[in-house]
């Protein structure tokens, strides 16, 4: 598929066409959340280089107050044509390109750039992260070096894996063998259901000989650990050199370390809105005792992808998601159906309905009763298949996607599904469907149950016009 052919018709990035605008009513939670951020935001649009939206960030960083009907490249790079290097013709909207940026006037930037809808216009976000300076600063020139490569691995990580997780492991890999350490970890915080303040080991990387903790440290109170909770209310890192420098004044904390041979350890906390969230550490470190910069590093980058990572989540969900009926939109049908026909399932169960009488709703009794008439059908639907298999779109359209279920079982769910939402509304929907298994041809599916639906609406049609004649 086409970048710019993003639902089979023509879009213009310029503007002079309307792209489908996703973030109706959410402009200004997405600008604070942008203006918050601690690296360069911008928005420009990819085929006239007009700079559309900096953040505050972006505007100390450049000492701009102001770039109305200025160009990317003037603002950003100082040049009075466009770079060289652009990645406009690379762009996706599924996916960011990561890349760096060459060195420029002593920074290093990681760039990662994608199309989004952003005020009715496809247009091109990017996010600059200055390694050096926001990370490596305060370390003197080899040190510096080394550090700065293991971090931009793992920034690099970070910006290429799908899951945390999976980047993760390999920070706390490179961070355990910069300090020889026996591990490394990430204990994130959480409350139980009486409100009591948990941690669990997360991640973890053990080096070879070196007994998994992991599995043993899950939802333990964070009270039981004395010295931690101490040091953290006053966001103080805990660097214990000896545990015997602990035993008399933290008995339990030294017991336990002793008896998983734990000589040392060196922990920095995590924080998010002005709390700790959780702890990055290390144990029985034997390299780079006096320069624990790197795991500093490591925390903040840590903490700023899981701020950074909930705001990709906001906005892909306010994105993709229907906000009347909080199923999926049209955008998320045509990217579902996009990796369905390129991966096409085992077996698949596709569902056309159309809503009857909407549009009479909507006339007789106001847009309020046809939004509520929308809603509770849409509840029947998501009580009988999948939430995430589910897209509204159009006002009056849904389709279901439904992957890897059996034939009866399917006609079993859409027949209990059609009595409920009668039971509701007489004659509310109506109903095409179609389920194969083997030489799956996801868009030939739909059209057939697209046909069928419209045959259902004719059945409709005529029952309605029958009762109109008696009456």
């Amino acid at each position: 598929m086409n970048r710019f052919d993003l639902i089979n018709k023509p879009s213009s990035m310029s503007g002079n066409k309307p792209f489908k605008k996703n973030y109706e009513n959410d402009a200004d939670f997405i600008h604070n959340i942008l203006n918050e951020m601690d690296e360069i935001v911008y928005v420009c649009d990819p085929l006239s280089y007009e700079l559309v939206y900096l953040n505050d960030f972006g505007k100390k960083t450049f000492d701009v107050s102001s770039y109305a009907g200025k160009k990317c490249f003037e603002v950003l790079h100082k040049q009075s044509e466009p770079c060289p290097f652009c990645k406009n013709e690379h762009l996706t909207i599924n996916d960011f390109i990561v890349w760096e940026l060459p060195v420029e006037n002593d920074h290093h930037y990681l760039i990662r750039d994608k199309l989004i809808s952003w005020d009715n216009r496809l247009l091109k976000m990017g996010i600059a992260n200055d390694i050096i300076h926001q990370e490596l600063t305060s370390q003197n020139v080899r040190k510096k070096l080394q550090n700065e490569q293991i971090l931009l691995k793992c920034v690099n990580v970070l910006a290429r894996k799908e899951k945390f997780s999976d980047a993760a492991d390999i920070i706390l890999g490179h961070l355990g063998e910069h300090y020889e350490a026996d591990r490394a970890y990430i204990y994130e915080y959480h409350l139980d259901e009486d409100g009591k303040l948990r941690a669990s080991n997360t991640h973890e990387w053990c080096s070879r000989g070196a007994v998994p903790l992991k599995e043993a440290f899950q939802n333990i109170l964070v009270d039981h650990f004395s010295l931690w909770k101490s040091q953290f209310e006053f966001n103080s890192n805990i660097i214990i050199e000896s545990v015997e420098t602990i035993k008399d004044e933290h008995p339990n904390d030294y017991a336990i370390l002793k008896q998983l041979n734990i000589e040392s350890i060196t922990i920095v906390p995590l924080r998010l809105d002005d709390k700790t969230s959780g702890f990055i550490g290390v144990d029985n470190p034997k390299a780079n005792l006096n320069d624990y910069s790197l795991l500093h590093s490591l925390a903040f980058v840590v903490m700023n992808e899981q701020k950074k990572r909930a705001m990709e989540r906001r906005l892909r969900k306010l994105s993709f998601t229907d906000k009347l009926t909080g199923l999926g939109n049209r955008n998320n049908y045509m990217q579902t159906l996009e990796q369905l026909e390129k991966i096409p399932p085992p077996n698949l169960g596709v569902v056309f309905i159309d809503l009857n009488g909407l549009k009479m709703v909507n006339d007789q009794l106001g847009h309020d009763a046809g939004d509520k008439y929308i809603k509770n059908l849409a509840d029947v639907f998501r009580k009988h298949f999948r939430e995430e298999d589910i897209y509204r779109i159009g006002g009056d359209e849904f389709v279901f996607l439904t992957q890897r279920i059996q034939e009866p079982i399917f006609r079993e769910k859409i027949e209990t599904l059609k009595k409920e939402a009668h039971k509701l509304y007489p004659d509310s929907i109506s109903v095409g469907s179609v389920w194969r298994e083997n030489n799956i041809r996801p868009a030939q599916m739909i059209r057939k149950a697209d046909f069928l639906m419209y045959e259902n609406k004719k059945e409709y049609y005529l029952r309605r016009d029958a009762k109109q004649d008696v009456s």
